[in-house]
């Protein structure tokens, strides 16, 4: 009985041609040693990512379930629409061009950051029945640091206003 309850839950049967579902993702960071913070920079490079997995209703079923199984015609009822609604979720599609702009997002928001030879891909980790583990490889390199600026110029009366503002 038990596997036939859980074999009920498969959302993939309501996939079409080929689709894929997200089922994870997950930033595996590369960095050097010595690098402060790498948590809180894993964590905010996962908060850039495009696609977010689907999450589960009492941490069993799935919640793009609910959505699907009472997304049909003859759905119309208040509960068959509440569980669309509020417990449901629409299923999190896989697009292998949303997730080449998160890695090139996560590259560009780490050279903003100080970390000029960042370099970011992504890996689709493809599980049985098209569902998708999603991984970002970030390798940030060294990070970069401004000491002192200094503003000149051959005009002279410019480069008076710029020595009295310093």
């Amino acid at each position: 009985m038990l596997a036939g309850l859980l074999a009920s839950c498969n959302t993939t049967k309501y996939l079409t041609g080929d689709q894929e579902l997200l089922i994870g993702q997950r930033v595996k960071l590369q960095a050097e040693k010595g690098m402060a913070n790498q948590a809180d920079v894993a964590y905010e490079l996962s908060t850039i990512a495009k696609q977010k997995p689907n999450g589960n209703f009492l941490f069993l079923w799935p919640r793009e379930y609910f959505y699907l199984d009472n997304n049909k015609p003859k759905d119309t009822t208040r509960i068959d629409r509440f569980l669309r609604r509020t417990i449901g979720q629409p299923p999190s599609i896989y697009s292998d061009s949303l997730s080449r702009r998160s890695a090139a997002d996560m590259a560009d928001y780490l050279r903003y950051q100080g970390y000029f030879e960042a370099r970011a891909y992504h890996e689709a980790d493809r599980g049985k029945r098209r569902k998708v583990n999603l991984i970002y490889h970030v390798a940030p390199g060294s990070r970069r640091l401004i000491d002192s600026v200094r503003y000149t110029s051959a005009d002279p009366r410019l480069d008076s206003l710029l020595q009295e503002a310093k």
